[in-house]
């Protein structure tokens, strides 16, 4: 039985994220069954062939995670570097920021803060008119959502004066 509720959530073997041996992980793609059936048989796991979309996907997903448990990322990519295969690196910031398609792209980008330039990576959707937006210090929207919420200014100022803001 196929379920097609929800396949982006991590639930479907063929569409999830599995540590490696060296506790880095790759991240899965397969949602045409041309990949998934190329994946099985490179994988050796040919009675999965036809199980890509089954709604019990826990026996799949635990062996793959057996599987992907016994190489390093490095060894996996290696393993897969001939095919064409939805299966990527998931990587960390470090690795991220000095991407070759994030720099190709323009991703990376300084905002200012108080506390000073920080890098950070930009959508993927960029409109190059567009000004930089930095993420909001903690707390600095507090009175204008308790507003929104109903707090009046003497609600708010007994918050403030008891520690709560």
């Amino acid at each position: 039985m196929q379920s097609n509720a929800l396949p982006l959530s991590g639930r479907l073997a063929c569409y999830n994220i599995y540590r490696t041996k060296d506790n880095k992980y790759l991240a899965l793609a397969f949602l045409e069954p041309k990949f998934w059936q190329t994946f099985c048989l490179k994988m050796k796991l040919d009675q999965y062939f036809n199980h890509q979309l089954q709604n019990d996907q826990k026996e799949i997903i635990d062996v793959l995670t057996k599987k992907f448990a016994s190489k390093t990322q490095k060894e996996w990519l290696e393993f897969f570097e001939r095919d064409d295969l939805c299966i990527t690196p998931v990587l960390d910031f470090p690795q991220t920021v000095s991407d070759p398609l994030i720099l190709s792209r323009g991703l990376m980008t300084s905002i200012s803060y108080p506390s000073g330039i920080l890098s950070q990576l930009r959508t993927p959707f960029v409109n190059t008119g567009s000004s930089e937006l930095r993420a909001p210090l903690l707390g600095e929207h507090n009175v204008e959502i308790l507003r929104e919420y109903g707090y009046s200014t003497d609600d708010i100022d007994e918050l403030k004066k008891d520690g709560v803001l």
